[in-house]
């Protein structure tokens, strides 16, 4: 699950649940933390997000993230109950991980 926010920002974040079982396998894989919330992860998370879109151009490219292991429910209303993610519940409820993904800029 993930949505990528920056609507009127200097660059694109994404939000991004990651599955715990593949967090585990991708730790071990690159020998770093296993905080998810480290900016280790997210530096090479990202990095794996920019090898996935290589060829779009730079304002398409996403250059910070908030990582949770939480998934996104129907329950919590981040969801809908057809599986569809509520954007603008998902903004208002990640708003404060939001503002730091933008801190400075």
């Amino acid at each position: 699950q993930c949505i990528v926010v920056g609507e009127g920002k200097p660059y694109l974040s994404v939000l991004a649940v990651l599955d715990p079982d593949e967090f585990k396998t991708f730790v071990r894989k690159n020998g770093i933390s296993d905080d998810v919330e480290s900016k280790e992860v997210e530096e090479k998370v990202i990095k794996e997000i920019a090898e996935l879109l290589h060829d779009f151009p730079g304002y398409a490219q996403v250059h910070r993230a908030y990582l949770t292991l939480e998934p996104w429910t129907i329950e919590d209303g981040l969801m809908t109950t057809t599986l569809k993610l509520r954007r603008s519940e998902l903004i208002k409820r990640f708003q404060p991980q939001i503002e730091k993904l933008y801190e400075g800029h």
